[in-house]
Order: structure tokens, then sequence, then C-alpha cells
């Protein structure tokens, strides 16, 4: 099968948009130029800006005890629409720690999505990480872990399961805050019964402890780390450090981007999100870190 998309708008490394033809075999992109080839489908993309499909690794798309929250079909037809040419359904509540709850997340997937999918497992803990090789024998690739509540790993079995999913080629994929320092502001802050001060609980550093640890331990048992919805100047520092060493990849979310605590209180409960909002300034450091390529968008 051959596929030809002509007037295409390509996007070049310097910015600029030059109008060409993009020729594709078989699902390869095998010519990029001016000249038009023989294709058994041709599409005119009428110089519209042509890019590669977009993946979404971290997308709540199914969980079978809260279908009124989201499902396969709207949410692939959204995803379409974003251009999102594949999504990755992370765990809401149901936990995928076994063969039978993957089948009936991928069953759904295989009857209702627009686009390609995949399914990550978790949530990842002391007394279930043996089921990485399991899950990876049907194809699971990336495992949620949380280093605080409410699905937090032992510190003693992180490692371990980290070397699990070393051995199993696949992604840890972290929301990563240290449960300590969580608990530390909590007590602090408790009297002041406030909206602002769940989001004061949760602090850069408490987020960038965390990524320094999860990084350290995968460095030493040689797991490939992700690390969920950065919030922080200081959590992107510390990504920043370990993409050195590492390749440590991680991501933003757009209330992250967009939101500061400054709205917290107007909008109270819908900005209540784990990692919390947080400063204009740690809002700016985002932008700039996505601009830079330190971390990559997320749904």
């Amino acid at each position: 099968m051959t596929l030809l998309v002509k007037n295409a708008g390509i996007p070049l490394p310097s910015g600029d948009i030059v109008v060409g033809n993009i020729y594709i075999e078989d699902g390869v992109i095998t010519y990029i130029g001016r000249k038009e080839i023989q294709a058994d489908r041709v599409i005119n993309a009428e110089e519209r800006l042509t890019i590669p499909g977009g993946i979404d690794i971290h997308a709540h798309i199914y969980d079978p005890a809260y279908t009124s929250n989201e499902d396969w079909e709207t949410g692939s037809l959204a995803a379409a629409f974003g251009g999102l040419t594949t999504i990755v359904d992370m765990p809401l509540r149901t936990i995928v720690d076994n063969r039978k709850i993957l089948e009936e997340k991928l069953s759904e997937a295989r009857k209702n999505s627009y686009i390609n999918y995949g399914v990550t497992g978790g949530f990842i803990n002391e007394k279930n990480y043996n089921s990485i090789p399991e899950l990876a024998r049907y194809g699971v690739k990336t495992f949620k872990f949380f280093t605080c509540r409410p699905f937090k790993i032992s510190d003693e079995a992180l490692p371990d399961a980290f070397e699990q999913v070393a051995v199993a080629n696949g992604v840890a994929i972290v929301h990563a805050e240290d449960e300590s320092l969580i608990g530390y502001w909590e007590k602090k802050l408790l009297s002041q019964n406030s909206i602002a001060a769940f989001h004061l609980s949760r602090t850069g550093a408490t987020e960038a402890s965390a990524i320094y640890r999860v990084g350290y331990i995968s460095i030493d048992v040689g797991a490939r780390v992700h690390i969920a919805h950065l919030s922080s100047r200081e959590g992107i520092e510390a990504v920043a450090v370990l993409r050195k060493k590492i390749g440590l990849t991680s991501e933003v979310t757009p209330h992250h981007l967009f939101f500061t605590r400054d709205e917290t209180s107007r909008f109270g409960a819908y900005l209540k999100v784990a990692p919390t909002i947080k400063t204009r300034e740690d809002r700016d450091a985002l932008w700039r870190a996505l601009d830079e390529g330190i971390m990559e968008g997320s749904r």
C-alpha cells in the first residue's frame, strides 16, 4: 500500500514551513520533497501543517469501576481530533496487576478505540511487583508507581520492582513526591483549614526529593524512568541533572502550565490536584523547560 500526501505544510528544524509531498510505502515514509510520485492513495493536504501523529502515554481512558468518567470511544475520538494516533491508558482506581483485568481493559479498547492503544500496568507496590513479568508477556510496556499516598510502594520494595521493569525492558512511570515531606508540611499547615494549605503542603522540594531518589535507584538497577506531571522549578532542575546521567524523561500537564496558586481560591476543588498547583515562577519555568525539550507535554 502506498500513500502520497501532497501539498503538505512540512515544518523544518529552523521553524520554517515549506510545502512539499510526503510519500509513504507500507506505513514507512520513504520520500519527502517536491516530486509527485504515483501512489495507491493520494491526500491533498492543501498546505495544512503535516506532522507525525502524537503519542500520549498518560491518558486516563477507561476504568471498569468508573465508566462515567471516560471510555475508549469518547477518549480515543477526542485524542484523534487533537492529533494523537496512540494513547496508553493509565490506571485510575482499578489496579492492573493480572491478566484478567488487563484483558478486560484491552477488550474495551479493541471494540471501541478509533486509534492505536496500550495499557499501563499498576499501580505497582510491594505486594504485586512480581506481576510485572506476566504483564510484560502480554504486551504491557509501562508500569505506574507512586512514591506517596494513595498508592505508595514501600521504600524497601522500590529497587526490586525497578529491577523487574528493567528485565521486562519496560518503563517505570513515576508520580514523584516525597511522602515524608508531605506529612511534615501537612502537620505544619493543618490549623490553616484552607484551600491554599493543600497546595502549600506539596512543595517543589517535595517533588525534587522524590525525583532524585527514583533517578538514582534507576541508575543502580538499570531501569528506564519517566516522571509524570512535573509541577515545579525544583523538579525540573532534578530532571535536568538526571537526563544527563540516565536519559530520564518527563512530562507536563495543561493545568500546571496555565494555573498558579493565585487561582486556587477562586476555583476551589476544581484545582485540587496532585502534584499541586504552584507559583507563577514555577509555571514560567515549566514553559521554558517545555520549549527547551527538557520534558514533553501530556493530556
